[in-house]
């Protein structure tokens, strides 16, 4: 993410997620926290440092699209067409990941920027993703393998700045776990 002035932030965020069944509601749900190993401002002619404090990232709900045209397969399984996982990667206040950048500029001192930049160069990208459940992804490349499906991005958006993220999830089918 660039700014206005030259500046440039780049975030790497990790999670590994453990997806039960919900016996309650028949949700496929889990939440584990959201780390940011990896969270740096760039602005020429200043000094920078910025510090994390993990997140929460949470999945409300994974959902198996199976084909509806019959297929020939065996008696125990479905083919699946796609996934639909609804999440929330740390966009609540309770559950964000904190960031804090201090600057050090020559002209204009040493100065402290809270915010949720990591989340902010998620979310402005991912914004055709919203839904009042939370982002939804979808498109997804079943595998069927023990890396049983994967969803990979690189996307764009606009706010002022370009922002550019790139990412990917992995859903691994682990039952001996």
């Amino acid at each position: 993410m660039s700014g206005a002035q030259g500046g440039r932030y780049k975030g790497t965020a990790e999670s590994t997620i453990r997806l039960q069944l919900d016996p309650a509601d028949f949700t496929i749900k889990g939440h584990a926290p959201l780390n940011l190993p990896s969270a740096s401002w760039e602005v020429p002619g200043c000094s920078t440092n910025t510090t994390t404090a993990p997140g929460t990232f949470e999945v409300f709900e994974l959902d198996f699209i199976v084909l509806l045209v019959p297929l020939v397969l065996p008696a125990d399984e479905v083919a699946v067409d796609d996934l639909r996982l609804v999440y929330n990667p740390g966009g609540h206040d309770a559950t964000r990941a904190i960031e804090t950048s201090t600057w050090t500029c020559p002209d204009v001192g040493t100065f402290t920027i809270p915010g949720p930049f990591w989340l902010s160069g998620y979310a402005i990208p991912h914004q055709n993703e919203m839904s009042a459940e939370g982002f939804v992804a979808t498109e997804w490349r079943i595998l069927g393998r023990q890396e049983y499906a994967r969803k990979e991005w690189s996307t764009t958006g606009e706010a002022g700045a370009a922002i550019t993220e790139s990412g990917y999830f992995i859903l691994y089918h682990r039952p001996e776990e």
